[in-house]
């Protein structure tokens, strides 16, 4: 086997990984979090860190990739996070160790931004759909695949267990990032001055005002969920 054929398989094995990692607790991190507080504000407070977190350090990850030339010690640091943060919420019991944790996981998924861009490297430009469609294959099925593990009667075993499985799963998808051959780019500079126009085109675009017209409504439904509950 060719060592790229066994980079983009190590890569694709890690991205599958980094993903069950991240998502193998989300089933039951609010009844987790709910055993910790009787407060549902907290409990969105709680859940809200990931997202958060993740919009915060997706831009700064991404020119920090690009200046350094290569992204592999980024990214390895990333799918470490995602172990780290699932083994802190795991063993946190205040409600502030927990959003601490779940910040750190949303850290750790704004390293999709290098995941993409080094993965690309190993493709001809033409073939540049191509590596992400595989990319997106493989995150999607770590995303979903971990129904079967969830099935484990967690009130016997715990609700920890499936944070502890997550870590150990992080910290496995960090080392095959390890093995793999990462094709070194030239370092870029960046003059991060955005004019007030390219800001308002980015704010008005289609693409931003349609997950609005999505979004809107559904947080709205949301409040009207909460408020009925009390």
């Amino acid at each position: 086997m060719s060592e790229k054929r066994s980079s983009i398989i190590l890569f694709l094995t890690a991205i599958f990984l980094f993903w069950t990692a991240l998502y193998l607790y989300v089933p039951t991190l609010p009844i987790y979090i709910k055993t910790k507080t009787i407060s549902l504000s907290m409990v969105g407070l709680v859940l809200s860190m990931y997202g958060l977190w993740m919009a915060i350090i997706r831009l700064p990850m991404g020119v920090i990739g690009d200046s350094i030339g290569w992204g592999k010690p980024p990214i390895i640091l990333g799918l470490f996070f995602a172990a780290a943060g699932a083994f802190i919420m795991g063993k946190g019991n205040a409600l502030g160790t927990l959003a601490f944790g779940r910040a750190i996981t949303g850290l750790s998924a704004g390293t999709w931004v290098l995941l993409t861009g080094v993965f690309s490297t190993f493709f001809d430009f033409e073939k540049t759909i191509l590596a992400i469609s595989m990319l997106t294959f493989s995150s999607s099925f770590g995303r979903n695949g971990y129904d079967e593990l969830n099935r484990i009667p967690q009130p016997d075993w715990g609700y920890s267990l499936s944070f502890f499985l997550a870590s150990s799963i992080g910290i496995l998808a960090s080392v095959l990032v390890l093995f793999v051959n990462e094709k070194n780019g030239s370092p870029r500079r960046y003059r991060l001055s955005p004019s007030l126009f390219c800001s308002l085109w980015v704010l008005c675009s289609s693409h931003l005002l349609r997950r609005f017209r999505i979004f809107l409504p559904a947080l709205s439904a949301w409040d009207l969920l909460f408020k009925r509950k009390k």
